[in-house]
Protein backbone atom coordinates (compact mmCIF):
# COMPACT_ATOMS: atom_id res chain seq x y z
CA UNK A 1 0.00 0.00 0.00
CA UNK A 2 1.64 3.24 -1.39
CA UNK A 3 0.41 6.67 0.97
CA UNK A 4 0.84 9.66 -0.89
CA UNK A 5 0.71 12.42 1.00
CA UNK A 6 -0.25 16.12 -0.69
CA UNK A 7 -0.76 19.85 0.66
CA UNK A 8 -4.09 20.39 1.22
CA UNK A 9 -6.64 23.73 0.06
CA UNK A 10 -9.70 24.72 0.91
CA UNK A 11 -11.63 22.57 -1.65
CA UNK A 12 -10.78 19.83 0.68
CA UNK A 13 -12.40 21.35 3.58
CA UNK A 14 -15.75 20.00 3.33
CA UNK A 15 -14.51 16.55 2.24
CA UNK A 16 -12.17 16.26 5.19
CA UNK A 17 -14.68 17.89 7.54
CA UNK A 18 -16.42 14.83 6.81
CA UNK A 19 -13.68 12.51 7.72
CA UNK A 20 -12.64 13.86 10.69
CA UNK A 21 -16.27 13.51 11.88
CA UNK A 22 -15.89 9.67 11.13
CA UNK A 23 -12.72 9.49 12.74
CA UNK A 24 -13.54 11.44 16.14
CA UNK A 25 -16.99 9.30 16.55
CA UNK A 26 -15.55 6.50 15.91
CA UNK A 27 -12.19 6.52 18.03
CA UNK A 28 -13.61 8.09 20.75
CA UNK A 29 -17.28 6.32 20.89
CA UNK A 30 -15.65 4.90 24.11
CA UNK A 31 -13.77 7.75 25.83
CA UNK A 32 -16.38 10.56 26.22
CA UNK A 33 -20.14 10.40 26.96
CA UNK A 34 -22.42 10.87 23.80
CA UNK A 35 -22.98 14.21 25.39
CA UNK A 36 -19.17 15.47 25.48
CA UNK A 37 -18.94 13.39 22.22
CA UNK A 38 -20.92 15.82 20.07
CA UNK A 39 -19.95 18.45 21.52
CA UNK A 40 -16.30 18.04 20.63
CA UNK A 41 -17.55 16.83 17.11
CA UNK A 42 -18.98 20.36 17.14
CA UNK A 43 -16.02 21.64 18.31
CA UNK A 44 -13.48 20.62 16.56
CA UNK A 45 -15.53 21.13 13.07
CA UNK A 46 -15.61 25.24 13.65
CA UNK A 47 -12.31 25.36 14.64
CA UNK A 48 -11.31 23.29 11.86
CA UNK A 49 -13.16 26.30 9.61
CA UNK A 50 -11.90 29.13 11.14
CA UNK A 51 -8.13 28.17 11.75
CA UNK A 52 -5.44 29.20 10.49
CA UNK A 53 -3.39 25.91 9.81
CA UNK A 54 -1.20 23.83 6.91
CA UNK A 55 -3.23 20.66 5.46
CA UNK A 56 -1.88 18.12 4.78
CA UNK A 57 -3.88 15.01 3.03
CA UNK A 58 -3.46 11.08 2.60
CA UNK A 59 -4.34 9.87 -0.44
CA UNK A 60 -4.49 6.06 -1.60
CA UNK A 61 -4.87 5.27 -5.28
CA UNK A 62 -6.42 8.46 -5.60
CA UNK A 63 -9.13 8.16 -2.35
CA UNK A 64 -8.61 10.16 0.28
CA UNK A 65 -8.19 8.36 3.69
CA UNK A 66 -6.92 10.97 6.27
CA UNK A 67 -5.46 14.62 7.12
CA UNK A 68 -3.56 15.93 9.51
CA UNK A 69 -3.01 20.10 10.57
CA UNK A 70 -0.63 22.13 11.52
CA UNK A 71 -0.66 25.72 13.21
CA UNK A 72 0.58 28.58 10.83
CA UNK A 73 1.10 30.60 13.87
CA UNK A 74 1.99 28.22 17.28
CA UNK A 75 4.05 25.21 17.35
CA UNK A 76 0.76 22.97 17.28
CA UNK A 77 -0.40 20.17 15.86
CA UNK A 78 -4.41 20.82 15.35
CA UNK A 79 -5.19 17.11 14.89
CA UNK A 80 -4.66 14.08 12.80
CA UNK A 81 -7.59 12.21 11.79
CA UNK A 82 -7.37 8.63 9.89
CA UNK A 83 -11.23 7.04 8.06
CA UNK A 84 -12.03 4.53 10.31
CA UNK A 85 -11.81 2.17 7.77
CA UNK A 86 -8.22 2.69 7.21
CA UNK A 87 -7.12 2.72 10.60
CA UNK A 88 -3.88 0.65 12.19
CA UNK A 89 -2.64 0.88 8.86
CA UNK A 90 0.21 3.26 9.35
CA UNK A 91 -1.17 6.10 7.62
CA UNK A 92 -1.28 7.90 11.16
CA UNK A 93 2.29 7.95 11.70
CA UNK A 94 2.72 8.78 7.96
CA UNK A 95 0.76 12.10 8.47
CA UNK A 96 2.07 12.83 11.55
CA UNK A 97 5.50 12.99 9.94
CA UNK A 98 4.42 14.81 7.59
CA UNK A 99 3.44 17.62 9.73
CA UNK A 100 7.07 17.43 11.99
CA UNK A 101 8.55 18.26 8.48
CA UNK A 102 6.79 21.17 8.27
CA UNK A 103 6.92 21.91 11.62
CA UNK A 104 11.40 21.74 11.60
CA UNK A 105 10.69 23.90 8.11
CA UNK A 106 9.08 26.46 10.16
CA UNK A 107 12.04 25.94 12.57
CA UNK A 108 9.94 25.20 15.47
CA UNK A 109 11.92 23.59 18.05
CA UNK A 110 9.16 21.84 20.50
CA UNK A 111 6.08 20.26 18.54
CA UNK A 112 2.97 20.39 21.40
CA UNK A 113 -0.46 18.82 21.01
CA UNK A 114 -3.76 18.65 23.06
CA UNK A 115 -5.68 15.29 22.58
CA UNK A 116 -7.59 12.81 24.18
CA UNK A 117 -6.44 10.61 26.71
CA UNK A 118 -6.73 7.63 23.75
CA UNK A 119 -4.78 9.09 21.35
CA UNK A 120 -2.68 10.44 23.34
CA UNK A 121 -1.42 6.45 23.47
CA UNK A 122 -0.78 7.07 19.74
CA UNK A 123 1.59 10.59 20.16
CA UNK A 124 3.77 8.33 23.21
CA UNK A 125 4.48 5.69 20.96
CA UNK A 126 5.31 8.24 17.85
CA UNK A 127 8.26 10.03 20.83
CA UNK A 128 5.48 12.88 22.19
CA UNK A 129 6.10 13.00 25.84
CA UNK A 130 3.38 13.26 28.38
CA UNK A 131 3.39 16.67 30.46
CA UNK A 132 2.45 15.50 34.11
CA UNK A 133 2.34 18.84 35.32
CA UNK A 134 -0.41 20.04 32.64
CA UNK A 135 -2.38 16.84 31.91
CA UNK A 136 -3.49 17.00 35.67
CA UNK A 137 -5.67 19.93 35.65
CA UNK A 138 -6.29 20.49 31.50
CA UNK A 139 -9.38 21.01 30.28
CA UNK A 140 -10.68 21.95 26.78
CA UNK A 141 -13.94 23.31 27.79
CA UNK A 142 -16.07 23.71 24.08
CA UNK A 143 -19.18 24.61 25.37
CA UNK A 144 -20.62 26.81 28.06
CA UNK A 145 -21.39 23.83 29.98
CA UNK A 146 -19.48 20.93 28.22
CA UNK A 147 -15.54 20.17 28.87
CA UNK A 148 -13.30 17.09 28.31
CA UNK A 149 -10.42 15.95 29.68
CA UNK A 150 -7.59 16.05 27.65
CA UNK A 151 -3.82 15.40 27.64
CA UNK A 152 -0.45 17.52 26.98
CA UNK A 153 2.20 16.41 25.35
CA UNK A 154 5.44 17.73 23.27
CA UNK A 155 8.27 16.10 21.32
CA UNK A 156 12.40 18.15 21.08
CA UNK A 157 12.23 18.26 17.16
CA UNK A 158 15.46 20.93 16.92
CA UNK A 159 18.08 20.17 19.65
CA UNK A 160 18.29 24.05 21.24
CA UNK A 161 20.89 26.10 20.33
CA UNK A 162 20.79 28.20 23.14
CA UNK A 163 25.53 29.32 24.24
CA UNK A 164 26.34 26.55 26.81
CA UNK A 165 27.97 28.74 29.60
CA UNK A 166 29.14 25.46 31.53
CA UNK A 167 31.38 24.01 28.64
CA UNK A 168 32.15 27.47 28.02
CA UNK A 169 33.88 28.51 31.35
CA UNK A 170 35.26 25.15 31.57
CA UNK A 171 37.23 26.15 28.16
CA UNK A 172 38.33 29.65 28.92
CA UNK A 173 39.53 28.08 32.45
CA UNK A 174 41.60 25.68 29.97
CA UNK A 175 42.58 27.69 28.09
CA UNK A 176 44.22 30.31 31.09
CA UNK A 177 45.72 27.70 32.13
CA UNK A 178 47.55 27.08 29.28
CA UNK A 179 48.29 30.27 28.55
CA UNK A 180 49.89 30.19 32.27
CA UNK A 181 51.85 27.52 31.55
CA UNK A 182 53.40 29.28 28.64
CA UNK A 183 54.08 32.16 30.10
CA UNK A 184 55.94 30.10 33.43
CA UNK A 185 58.10 28.40 30.25
CA UNK A 186 58.95 31.63 28.89
CA UNK A 187 60.09 33.44 31.80
CA UNK A 188 61.67 29.95 33.21
CA UNK A 189 64.15 29.93 30.01
CA UNK A 190 64.71 33.74 30.41
CA UNK A 191 65.70 32.93 33.85
CA UNK A 192 68.21 29.62 32.75
CA UNK A 193 69.41 31.84 29.88
CA UNK A 194 70.12 35.25 32.57
CA UNK A 195 72.24 32.51 34.35
CA UNK A 196 74.29 30.78 31.85
CA UNK A 197 74.84 34.64 30.98
CA UNK A 198 76.29 35.43 34.60
CA UNK A 199 78.41 32.40 34.29
CA UNK A 200 80.45 33.08 31.30
CA UNK A 201 80.79 36.01 32.59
Amino acid sequence: MEIQIRLGSSDDLQKLLELQTLSLRAILADTYPSQQLAALVASQSLGRQASSESLFVAEVNGEVVGFSALSDLMPYVTGIYVHPDWIRRGIGATLLRAVEEAAVQKRFQVLKVFTSPTIALFYQSQGYQLQQGVNSWTRNRIEEKVGVSCEFLEKRLIESTRFNWKWASAFLALLLVLFGMQMYHQQRNKLLEFEQFNRSI
